[in-house]
């Protein structure tokens, strides 16, 4: 199972994201669950660094581990960015359930 941990600000700014794990729904190469969680997370974190502003720090130590933090970005960005992720994530969590799990946690 992908465990993914989103948190945000109280205003709904992307804070960090922490994902780890495998989905287990096919073999390896063939895992739509996996491939979708991948390019919600990597889209996130390449749109954020497209930001001149933006500073994130970004660790990938294995495979099926990747998280990052935000230090700082765009506002308006970052709470798009939180909304796109949590959106994305909460709709393959219905999907597949046995497959992904997502936590939300807000943040002062």
């Amino acid at each position: 199972m992908i465990q993914v941990l989103l948190t945000r600000s109280f205003d709904g700014q992307l804070v960090a994201c922490n994902a780890q794990g495998h989905a287990g729904y096919d073999k390896k190469g063939f895992d739509i669950v996996c491939s979708a969680v991948t390019i919600l997370l990597r889209t996130t974190v390449q749109v954020l660094q497209s930001d001149q502003d933006a500073i994130l720090e970004v660790q990938t130590p294995s495979s099926g581990n990747l998280a990052f933090q935000v230090k700082d970005a765009c506002k308006a960005l970052l709470i798009y960015a939180e909304d796109f992720l949590e959106t994305g994530l909460k709709s393959l969590e219905t999907e597949f359930p046995k497959h992904v799990s997502l936590r939300v946690e807000t943040v002062d």
